[in-house]
């Protein structure tokens, strides 16, 4: 499953984050781990709100294609059984017939198709919306450990498993992330066509969700 822009996006907005956050760790950077790393394709995968969101996004697609495949051996059963007609129909009648029954299957491949993309567009805003939570928690765990600086594990060689804080970014994401319902991140079917960057009421393109609560907050 692709993320799509997650590595550019989320270090630029975690940048900024904890460029804001810097002057609350000076006291504590001896203390601090300055450098921390997290596997970004592990989070995404494992996480409970994007792992939910994947299954779900296999039930609909085995669901979808079922209803398709309904409707092909309809159109192909139809197409026999114009066939066998073909010696038994004047010929004008015939080619109205064929050219009618041709116009359909266009149309039945079109609508597939078009379902299908609109599947997948769904599904890829609500992951987009799943990625928009990651800086927050991600800054937020930084900030915690006192580092300056998050690597994605893809990006360097080696690092000490120590500094690896990819099982605790998850644990933060589904806790964030506890109350939220999946079908809610999808859009609804009638806005697939309009699909802009952001569809979640109250939000900007490119504006992260409103921050979220720390655990001293929640107590």
């Amino acid at each position: 499953m692709r993320w799509p822009g997650i590595r550019r996006a989320l270090v630029l907005t975690l940048a900024a984050i904890l460029a804001l956050a810097a002057p609350a760790r000076e006291a504590a950077a001896q203390a601090a781990t300055p450098v921390l790393v997290v596997n970004q394709e592990r989070i995404l995968r494992e996480a409970r709100v994007p792992r939910q969101l994947a299954e779900l996004e296999q039930l609909r697609l085995r669901e979808l294609q079922a209803d398709i495949s309904d409707q092909q051996a309809d159109l192909r059963a139809e197409e026999i059984e114009l066939a066998g007609l073909r010696g038994d129909l004047p010929v004008d009648e015939f080619q109205a017939r064929a050219l009618d029954f041709d116009r359909r299957m266009r149309a039945a491949r079109r609508a597939a198709q078009e379902r299908l993309a609109g599947l997948q567009a769904r599904f890829r805003h609500a992951r987009e919306q799943v990625v928009r939570y990651l800086p927050q928690i991600l800054a937020r765990v930084a900030e915690q450990h006192g580092a300056y600086l998050v690597l994605d594990s893809a990006q360097i060689l080696i690092a000490s498993p120590a500094i690896d804080v990819t099982e605790e970014v998850i644990a933060a994401l589904d806790a964030a992330t506890a109350e939220v319902d999946i079908e809610s991140l999808l859009p609804p079917l009638d806005a697939v066509p309009s699909l802009g960057p952001d569809l979640t009421p109250g939000l900007s393109p490119g504006v992260p969700p409103e921050p979220l609560p720390r655990p001293s907050e929640t107590d």
